[in-house]
């Protein structure tokens, strides 16, 4: 009896005092064991921290471009006219603010670990001017687990047709043979721009387009002298540009 007493008493120090001079910590439950710091685990005296991991960053979830911040990210970008376009390549929409951006809309996505592509269609107009709609995509990369917005590259620009403009607009033959043009009188109050397409009369390059600017209640002309000399010309659109 007294060997058995003697077992207990030693039994009951091997537990408790290691706790009285050490320290003893609750055991997570199960449903806690995933939200405890597992590499001091593996690194320390075996017990639990009660730190909590942060969720990783990745970059893809809420920080994806949306709509509202596509619109913010395009803001001093320019859309550049196209070769086989109306205007000279030079020409340019640049979207100078927020308000010219009537609308929005996302076209297509392509998405990969590094890079989001967006094809985007844009309706611009600026107050008392034309209307314009455009294409384009916008291309995100993802920097220290953030989406960046790196460039736009334009696809496409057109004038929104309205046909109210079309009454402002005669014009006139003038010249002969090697200097033939068109005069073009804008009888409104706005400027005026005419799309559409010019045949030269010489240089065998077939119809050609063009864009030409009539001041208010002023005149513009359409060809001239040797290889400007234009034997015909086809107009696709009037408008305010």
């Amino acid at each position: 009896m007294a060997t058995l007493i003697k077992f207990l008493y030693i039994s009951l120090a091997v537990i408790v005092l290691p706790c009285i001079f050490l320290g003893c910590e609750k055991k997570s439950s199960a449903t806690e064991w995933h939200q405890l710091d597992m590499n001091q685990m593996a690194n320390g005296d075996g017990t639990f921290s009660t730190r909590f991991l942060k969720p990783p960053k990745t970059g893809t979830n809420s920080s994806k471009p949306d709509l509202a911040r596509l619109k913010n990210d395009i803001v001093g970008q320019k859309i550049k006219e196209q070769p086989d376009g109306y205007r000279p390549k030079e020409w340019h929409y640049w979207i100078g603010s927020l308000s010219v951006i009537k609308d929005l809309q996302i076209l297509s996505t392509r998405e990969n670990d590094s890079s989001i592509v967006m094809g985007i269609q844009i309706r611009l107009q600026d107050s008392g001017q034309g209307e314009y709609l455009a294409r384009a995509e916008v291309t995100y990369i993802l920097q220290n687990n953030e989406w960046r917005f790196s460039f736009l590259e334009s696809k496409e620009i057109s004038i929104v047709e309205t046909g109210r403009y079309n009454s402002c607009i005669t014009h006139i033959k003038e010249g002969w043979s090697g200097e033939f043009s068109f005069v073009f009188t804008n009888r409104c109050s706005v400027e005026i721009e005419i799309g559409g397409v010019v045949l030269p009369e010489f240089g065998n390059t077939g119809w050609r387009k063009f864009a030409l600017r009539v001041p208010p209640n002023g005149t513009a002309r359409l060809g001239g002298l040797a290889w400007w000399s234009v034997q015909d010309f086809r107009i696709h659109y009037i408008e305010q540009p």
